[in-house]
């Protein structure tokens, strides 16, 4: 591959990159493990599943692009984490009252 291709390659991933950091993205979805995010006009699934410190990350990291997206530090990370925890926590307590409310029509059932 030509050395200026990969200059280019690598420009346009730190931008997304830096992006991210800023927190100057829309958040799309999310699921129990990535959330989906949209950079401009183009979307990325960052896996959130583990120790976030640790393992946040571009998933899946084989592309082109997101191979040059790699959040160096846990500060970075954090980063990120503070503007995408709202949506995963609104996610996250949204599946659990559904899980209560067919907990509670199991209940019902089973006493009918």
């Amino acid at each position: 591959m030509n050395t200026s291709i990969e200059d280019k390659i690598k420009e346009i991933s730190l931008y997304f990159r830096d992006k991210m950091i800023l927190g100057d993205y829309e958040f799309i979805s999310c699921n129990d493990y990535k959330a989906t995010i949209k950079v401009d006009k183009y979307e990325f699934d960052l896996w959130i599943a583990n120790v976030i410190e640790v393992n946040l990350n571009i998933y899946p990291a084989n592309s082109i692009i997101t191979n040059d997206i790699i959040f160096r530090s846990a500060e970075d990370r954090l980063k990120i984490w503070d503007s995408l925890e709202p949506y995963v926590k609104a996610y996250r307590k949204k599946k659990k009252i559904e899980e209560l409310k067919d907990l509670r029509d199991r209940i019902e059932q089973l006493e009918d």
